[in-house]
């Protein structure tokens, strides 16, 4: 077969096939390239392994029970790995063929085929995989080794925030951001993510405002299929998508008091179920939290737990607001046109002195809380 596994084990493929006599050869084929095979003989079974676990390939019949092969492939395209679809069928026409590869099918096999062209697919997978995680990595590695201080800045305020960026990022503590809205609290977490040797995996995000009570703990957690009415499917929350990346909750101290009780065990126990689950899920995650008031007042007057707040506050970094920052107006106004500029294709206008000494003494509103 072959000289070295194909996949090495760090392929998951799903083969749904309803006659056995090519379901089982085609199932070993694949085991034996290195790849981690499961098998199903109609439509329904493949649609609920798809929503039960993520896959790399899937090669599926065209004609199957329950299910048709379209209707797999529909749902391997709405599932979150996105999954290349091979699609083999007996009624080898120029329709199908073409519907398949119009409706996004990766490639077309015709029975009977030869384990040749299965190879021959196996391996133009493999290789484009291993090309688009090579450009990943070297996407993620130059965006590391960018510096914070591409974030403009030069006053005492903000270079004090980017020291501090500099020097936590290669840790694992939990860092909140106070500052009022609009001081640029994001891109800062963005930096201390990119500067972190977690910068390979995913910076989540969560805006804790925008989400009702009742759906939180389904949004942080995800859930189950069938836990609640509507959950057709088992949904990934925002913590598993953080596993070996990093977890953004934005405007924390709008979080409510059984929502901050459910996020306070996540943090110390780095696990979760997920509603309507018993199996618990462990998680490494780095939390990063930030807010538009200061939590150390809401402790203070009973509003925020204190013990999440010491779990999530290790390093607390406040972003100065614009008008302790004077100095920096200058170079955003620079900043800004030059981004516009870009936009509508035209020359980067100027700014007289005048206009940049009345931005400089004009008094910035204080945010009301």
């Amino acid at each position: 077969m072959h000289e070295a596994p194909l996949c090495a084990g760090c392929c998951a493929i799903l083969v749904a096939e309803d006659e056995a006599t090519l379901r089982l050869p085609l199932h070993d084929y694949l085991a034996s390239s290195g790849a981690k095979v499961v098998s199903v003989d109609n439509g329904a079974q493949a649609i609920t392994e798809l929503h039960r676990r993520d896959f790399d390939l899937v090669f599926t019949d065209l004609r199957l029970p329950a299910a048709d092969g379209f209707a797999v492939m529909a749902r391997a395209h709405e599932a979150t790995a996105r999954p290349a679809v091979v699609m083999m069928t007996a009624y080898a026409d120029v329709d199908s063929a073409v519907r398949a590869l119009r409706e996004g099918a990766y490639d077309y096999l015709a029975k009977p085929f030869r384990f040749a062209q299965v190879e021959a697919i196996l391996r133009r997978h493999c290789q484009q995989r291993q090309l688009l995680r090579e450009r990943d990595e070297l996407r993620q590695e130059l965006e590391g080794q960018r510096d914070p201080a591409e974030i403009v800045a030069c006053s005492r305020g903000m270079q004090a925030v980017l020291d501090t960026v500099r020097k936590v990022a290669p840790t694992d503590a939990s860092v909140v951001l106070l500052g009022e809205t609009g001081t640029g609290k994001e891109l800062i977490v963005e930096a201390l993510h990119r500067l972190s040797p977690r910068r390979k995996g995913r910076l989540v995000k969560l805006n804790c405002a925008a989400v009702p009570d009742n759906l939180f703990e389904s949004e942080l957690f995800g859930h189950e299929r069938g836990a609640f009415t509507g959950a057709v499917a088992r949904k990934r929350g925002r913590f598993e998508m953080a596993d070996k990346g990093a977890l953004f909750l934005d405007e924390i101290a709008d979080l409510s008091p059984s929502g901050q009780v459910k996020l306070l065990r996540a943090v110390q126990e780095r696990q979760f179920e997920r509603v309507g689950g018993l199996e618990p899920v462990q998680v490494d995650a780095r939390f990063i939290a930030a807010s538009h008031t200061d939590l150390r007042e809401r402790v203070r007057l009973g509003l925020f737990r204190e013990d999440l707040y010491y779990r999530l506050a290790v390093i607390t970094v406040e972003v100065p607001p614009l008008r302790d920052r004077v100095a920096d107006l200058p170079l955003l106004v620079e900043q800004l046109l030059q981004r516009a500029a870009k936009h509508t294709r035209r020359p980067v206008p100027a700014v007289s002195p005048e206009a940049v000494d009345r931005l400089c003494h004009y008094r910035f509103p204080r945010q009301r809380a």
